[in-house]
């Protein structure tokens, strides 16, 4: 059994990124991020008609790692159910868990940490624009609404509000409960 596929999911400022790095380094998981993949095939900016190809490419890096035996952090907003069904396709081709881990925060503080983001290497960077928390934000979708959409799919659930550094457990399959508390312990570390 290969290890779960970590999705990290939520709005702009909210430690994504940051909690991906952390949990890369101590869990020994391969870390696919879109902004990642962006920077890869030389994106100065985000444009709707690149998402096909850097999606694509982004999930057949996440499968080659799963046929590796690696186990997987996804790091994008994962805002909506249609975004997050194409991972929790791929788990399911490979029998694999899916631990969607939403991170958290207050809009002041997301938009705060996204005002003091560094600005263009040339390359597409995080969004430093505030509007693009708004923009997401509106299309939201509530991943309680998954474990009905997507019944044949391991699907466990947790929040991180990286604001006060804690782990809520919504919803967690005992096969990543070992996951969920080394988690933690990454967290309070």
């Amino acid at each position: 059994m290969s290890n779960p596929i970590i999705m990290l999911a939520g709005l702009p400022g909210t430690g994504k990124s940051t909690i991906a790095k952390r949990l890369e380094d101590r869990l020994d998981y391969d870390l696919h991020s879109l902004l990642k993949v962006k920077r890869y095939f030389g994106h100065k900016r985000y444009r709707p008609k690149q998402n096909r190809a850097v999606l694509q490419e982004l999930y057949e890096r996440t499968e080659q790692s799963i046929q590796r035996g690696k186990g997987v952090i996804l790091d994008s907003n994962y805002s909506t159910q249609v975004g997050r069904q194409t991972v929790y396709e791929i788990a399911k081709n490979y029998g694999v868990d899916v631990l969607v881990m939403e991170c958290y925060n207050s809009e002041r503080e997301a938009k705060r940490r996204m005002r003091q983001r560094p600005t263009s290497d040339g390359l597409v960077v995080e969004p430093r624009d505030t509007k693009a928390y708004d923009k997401i934000a509106q299309r939201w979708q509530d991943i309680n609404q998954d474990f009905q959409l997507f019944q044949s799919v391991p699907i466990s659930y947790v929040r991180y509000n990286s604001e006060t550094n804690y782990l809520q457990e919504m919803q967690v399959n005992p096969k990543v409960r070992q996951l969920v508390d080394r988690i933690k312990e990454i967290i309070k570390s």
